[in-house]
């Protein structure tokens, strides 16, 4: 889309739903959790984790997976998504080397799943407002635990949380990197997304390359990075069901605890349950509103 294309729709749109201001978010990858997250779950019962393989980190990229929108022979705006490793995908990508696309790099949940619902709902979505969207895939990692159990709605507490974390923050790296090698990404717009652990690691990282950043769900169980000026928007449901009484109440208010005070971040809580904030149009438009906004700075 048009840069006066989408001022336009900024402009309609920008009643609709206003986030709160706020916050003051990042500056490079958090090393670690916070002294007071530590109290926050009991010390992991799990096996200890055997070492990352070398190709673990490359494997995220070349098996993430890609959603990118284009125009079909009847001028009908499609989105197509695959493995970035396809044959077919880079194809694609490779069309847009003289038209260089914006790029979203966003990290998926904490657990894994055959039909990677959320983040096909999530990257389409995304793709439709006109951004390459790139999702690596943390779980291709060698003996690569689970943060939760998405049936159930639970989180793992006896998952090496921390080490996960630490993971999905060098998955978000090396994507940055190779999209900056990257001849059909426009280097001015490239933004970091995640939904729940995925936005934990979103907000503990920033790099000068950053347009912005989001997060969906984030529990913010580590510290997000306040002291850089890199635009940031968190988005949640106002009673995700993954934070009542019965599963992680703790979660509930504290990322708005945690970020109080600073200046480059807003909050918006869209009225429902899902814990996929991004389901809600009134999130959709906002964090559209957000991008386009993140984009002209």
């Amino acid at each position: 889309m048009r840069p006066l294309a989408a001022l336009v729709i900024v402009l309609a749109l920008a009643g609709l739903a206003a986030a709160e201001p706020g916050f003051d978010a990042g500056a490079r990858a958090a090393a670690g959790a916070d002294a007071s997250d530590a109290l926050l779950a009991p010390l992991s019962t799990a096996p200890p984790i055997r070492q990352a393989l070398d190709s673990d980190l490359a494997q995220t990229w070349a098996q993430a997976q890609v959603f990118l929108r284009y125009e079909d022979d009847q001028l009908n705006l499609r989105v197509i998504s695959g493995p970035m490793n396809q044959p077919y995908m880079q194809r694609l990508l490779a069309l847009h080397i003289t038209d260089p696309q914006p790029v979203i790099i966003h990290l998926h949940g904490c657990g894994r799943s055959d039909d990677l619902a959320d983040i096909r709902n999530q990257g389409r979505a995304l793709a439709e407002l006109g951004y390459v969207v790139i999702a690596p895939d943390s779980f291709v990692r060698h003996d690569r635990p689970s943060g939760c159990d998405p049936r159930t709605q639970m989180r793992d507490f006896g998952a090496p949380l921390a080490q996960i974390q630490q993971w999905r923050i060098e998955e978000l790296s090396y994507a940055l990197t190779r999209v900056l090698e990257a001849p059909w990404a426009d280097k001015l717009r490239i933004f970091a997304g995640g939904f729940d652990e995925g936005g934990d690691a979103v907000l503990a990282f920033s790099d000068p390359a950053l347009a912005g950043r989001f997060a969906i769900a984030a529990p913010c169980r580590f510290q997000p990075l306040r002291d850089d000026k890199l635009p940031t928007l968190v988005i949640v449901s106002n009673r995700d069901l993954w934070f009542n009484a019965d599963h992680e109440p703790e979660a509930r208010g504290r990322c708005r605890q945690k970020l109080r005070g600073s200046t480059n971040v807003s909050l918006f809580e869209s009225d429902g349950v899902l814990h996929d904030a991004l389901i809600y149009e009134e999130s959709r438009v906002t964090l559209w509103n957000f991008l386009v906004r993140a984009s002209f700075l």
